[in-house]
């Protein structure tokens, strides 16, 4: 996310004021570098909600995955257990647009399922919310909580919800994920499907 301008405007009228009060010279420079630092970390806050927030799941849900695929860092890991450990954004983009990646796999003896048409944009929309993570200088960690939803007999109904476990690494002044485990809380996940994420399309 690149700066709005605000740390330097913020920074610029409060050297100004401090100028003209007596005795204050002396704190000018910290204070103003105590309330850069503040901004900082504000928009840092502000980069993150719009990563986890916005970006992802709107890309997801409009099924633009090669924008997806780079919000990962290019050594950034996404685990899927029971599914896949992808690393990097190609990898990414290969899975996921696989309209047949999360589909149950057809049991010895059935005949080949037929491919399963493109899913429509929103037509199982993600919702995130509850964030809580902790910026350390150009790293982050924390969680979001995620609900999926869809339609049964024409009704809006849940599909599953859970969390992801992420870190975040700025790059090049952007927030991206250098690794992010999806976990199923609704229904919830045995430790062996947990544990079960093989590595895919590794080149």
């Amino acid at each position: 996310m690149k700066r709005t301008g605000v740390t330097l405007a913020v920074m610029l009228v409060l050297a100004t004021s401090l100028a003209t009060v007596p005795g204050c010279a002396g704190q000018n420079d910290k204070q103003v570098a105590e309330l850069a630092a503040r901004v900082a970390a504000l928009e840092d806050q502000l980069a993150i909600q719009k990563l986890v927030m916005g970006e992802y799941p709107h890309a997801m849900d409009q099924r633009r995955m090669k924008d997806y695929s780079e919000l990962w860092a290019q050594d950034g890991v996404f685990v899927i257990p029971s599914l896949a450990t992808l690393h990097g954004p190609k990898a990414i983009f290969q899975l996921m647009s696989n309209p047949n990646a999360f589909a149950e796999p057809a049991k010895p003896g059935e005949p080949p399922r037929p491919p399963r048409p493109e899913p429509r944009s929103y037509q199982v929309p993600h919702m995130i919310g509850s964030l809580a993570y902790e910026v350390n200088g150009d790293t982050a960690t924390g969680v979001a909580y995620w609900t999926e939803t869809t339609l049964v007999d024409g009704k809006a109904a849940v599909a599953g919800s859970g969390h992801y476990e992420d870190k975040l690494r700025k790059v090049n002044g952007q927030w991206k994920f250098a690794k992010r485990t999806v976990v199923r809380d609704v229904p919830a996940m045995t430790p062996e499907q947990m544990a079960q994420a093989p590595d895919r399309y590794a080149e």
